[in-house]
């Protein structure tokens, strides 16, 4: 292995290496990612930090990974953005299935290292060096043009075959089973409750999209639709700070990633490798691995500014607490008697104290009870309480009495109700039993939604959402949601019309 001396290597260089090239160099670079504290695999005791290193020689970085013993001997950087100076890595060239990688490899034995503030309120001098680090006379040219490099167009993700940069998904584009690269701010992170992992909580701004349902809606009186996917809900002062608009995706993590509570401030762009989109309580959330990475990001690469630019926009516009998939031109399941009033979102209808009434764009994706004989001239003060989704929240609101006949129609009989209540679930065809599902794609719907608290001492605990000013139009009977011709429901074991429902 030959060693070569200052000047230090460009990047341009080091990506012109060949396979199989393992050859010691000198680098200065500026940090455009920076990763988190994590062990080595398998029965490894080392810990280890991973760069990603931009010098403005070409479009492309290179990364860098640093071991320790110990987590406190990692070097720790002030932010993305700072410099760094590597004396004496060993760069690799690797040939895998979609090309060439390179890396640059830190030995502790041979290598040193010094970073210094991207603003230059150090100058030349260094806020953490390796013991063995010594300074050359080059420090001073490099960090000035280090330090004026902008890295808005940096691409950290390419290969050098093929130049093939790694899609990074915005929450909106998220699938069912796919496994992609996100790039998010982190809102919250917690342990979950058995200690098997963290779950973190995510947002770009953007809608996860609307799932179809295949929840039983016979058994939603004894196992109702969970209000969100983790098992043990946050607390009311935790939620009430997440972001008002756009979802916020749960990412579960191996307790590997734990450093992740060191990422300072709420505003950091961060960058989530190797995650698979699941369903669960038919909520879409992210599930991270032993493979899967964390970077942080510089907030001037062009990717961030695109997801602050897209969130912005969204709310500054009249129309931006409407789900990214609603087109309200297409939606005429309901109508309201406040159209001129804006549009909230679930969470800004939850969490805004002065919000006493609100009218959002929801889903309504189960009802205890659904089926017109359960909500046929009944004899109690709740008709029904509807499930409803958008991409911010999940909540139940309640149907009094008073509001009933406007909201299903004076004179509607049992059958009817039966039917606008399907068209209202997006059931296409009923569930004929107790045990049989029934998968719907509910439609979006516009409705008025009164807040108000059971009790005054306890606000939190007994908040309530009343439906009111709000009401199911077009035909009883809607073809597509149906079948052909409409659909018969019969009353079937297990779901009896002289049973009593009991809704709280």
């Amino acid at each position: 292995m030959s060693q070569r001396l200052s000047p230090y290597t460009p990047i341009s260089e080091i990506k012109k290496m060949r396979e199989g090239s393992r050859v010691a160099i000198n680098l200065f670079a500026k940090i455009a990612e920076a990763g988190i504290p994590r062990m080595t695999k398998g029965i490894g005791t080392d810990y280890y930090i991973g760069f990603k290193l931009a010098d403005g020689s070409c479009q492309f970085g290179v990364s860098i990974t640093i071991f320790a013993p110990t987590v406190a001997d990692l070097p720790r950087i002030h932010s993305v953005g700072d410099i760094i100076c590597l004396h004496n890595v060993e760069v690799k060239v690797y040939k895998g299935e979609s090309g060439e990688s390179i890396f640059c490899s830190f030995n502790k034995r041979k290598s040193s290292y010094a970073f210094f503030d991207k603003e230059g309120s150090t100058g030349v001098i260094p806020y953490k060096i390796s013991a063995s680090f010594r300074a050359t006379n080059y420090v001073s040219k490099y960090l000035d043009q280090l330090r004026s490099l902008s890295l808005e167009h940096y691409q950290p993700d390419a290969n050098r075959q093929q130049d093939a940069i790694v899609s990074l998904l915005l929450l909106k584009e998220l699938e069912e089973g796919k496994v992609c690269d996100i790039l998010c701010q982190v809102v919250h992170v917690c342990r979950i409750p058995s200690g098997d992992g963290l779950i973190l909580y995510v947002w770009d701004g953007t809608d996860t999209a609307p799932v179809t349902f295949k929840s039983n809606l016979n058994i939603e009186e004894s196992t109702p639709t969970p209000m969100q996917p983790e098992s043990s809900p946050l607390s009311s002062e935790i939620l009430s700070s997440f972001p008002r608009i756009g979802t916020v995706l749960r990412v579960i993590a191996p307790n590997d990633f734990e450093h992740i509570f060191d990422v300072p401030g709420r505003e950091q762009w961060i960058k989530f490798c190797n995650v698979t989109c699941e369903l669960r309580s038919e909520i879409m959330i992210g599930v991270m691995n032993a493979d899967s990475k964390v970077f942080i990001l510089s907030d001037e690469y062009q990717n961030v500014k695109h997801r602050e630019r897209i969130y912005n926009e969204r709310k500054a516009s009249d129309l931006g607490q409407i789900p990214l998939t609603c087109s309200l031109q297409t939606s005429h399941v309901t109508v309201t008697d406040y159209e001129t009033v804006p549009y909230s979102t679930l969470m800004e209808s939850i969490y805004s104290e002065e919000l006493l009434s609100s009218k959002c764009v929801v889903r309504v994706v189960a009802s205890l009870p659904w089926r017109g004989e359960h909500l046929h001239s009944v004899n109690r003060s709740v008709r029904a309480r509807l499930t409803l989704e958008d991409p911010t929240a999940r909540l139940h609101a309640y149907i009094y009495e008073e509001d009933w006949v406007q909201f299903i129609g004076p004179d509607t009989g049992a059958d009817d109700i039966t039917r606008k209540m399907m068209k209202l679930l997006g059931i296409r065809n009923p569930p004929t039993g107790e045990k049989e599902m029934a998968l719907r794609n509910p439609p979006w719907v516009k409705c008025c939604l009164r807040k108000f608290h059971r009790d005054e001492n306890d606000k939190v605990g007994t908040m309530r959402f009343q439906i009111f000013g709000t009401r199911l139009i077009g035909d009883a009977v809607n073809d597509q949601a149906q079948g052909e011709g409409g659909a018969q429901v019969e009353v079937t074991e297990g779901v009896t019309a002289d049973r009593p429902i009991i809704i709280d």
